[in-house]
């Protein structure tokens, strides 16, 4: 169900919508594309698998971490889906991706490859901007009221 068409009452009594600021439905968004990328890495190791791809050197399997990115990228991107039409659940598993993405930025400057670890780290600041603004905080604790 769609938060636009909520209401609200504040202290006078008086009700007033509950909108959805774009910064949530803009940062929604992003969450489906975050999603969808790590579905597609799911595909791109299947297929390598599939083909003989194998490094000696890994001690995991291309499968497994496959079986990990689709469920981890589609958490995400149902999550993108229910935050950008505003729904209770999804704000949660977008900021936690964005979150671990500025840690992994850090794993990929510290490991030499700054070409990496700058798009990581914008994605990821700029989740966090979009979830964590006075209009999406104030959003979410009235959502939490209902």
């Amino acid at each position: 169900m769609s938060a636009r068409g909520r209401r609200e009452q504040n202290s006078a009594g008086e009700s007033r919508p509950l909108v959805l600021p774009p910064s949530v439905r803009y940062a929604g968004w992003l969450g489906i594309i975050e999603g969808a990328v790590g579905l597609a890495v799911a595909v791109v190791m299947i297929v390598r698998e599939l083909n003989g791809f194998h490094d000696e050197g890994a001690k995991i399997s291309g499968y497994g971490t496959a079986l990990w990115f689709i469920i981890f990228g589609g958490v995400v991107a149902v999550a993108g889906w229910f935050l950008k039409d505003g729904r209770r659940w999804g704000r949660g598993p977008v900021a936690m991706v964005s979150m671990i993405l500025v840690l992994v930025s850090y794993y990929m400057f510290t490991s030499g490859r700054p070409e990496l670890g700058v798009p990581t780290v914008l994605v990821g600041l700029v989740g966090l901007a979009l979830l964590f603004n006075p209009s999406a905080v104030e959003w979410a604790a009235r959502r939490y009221g209902d």
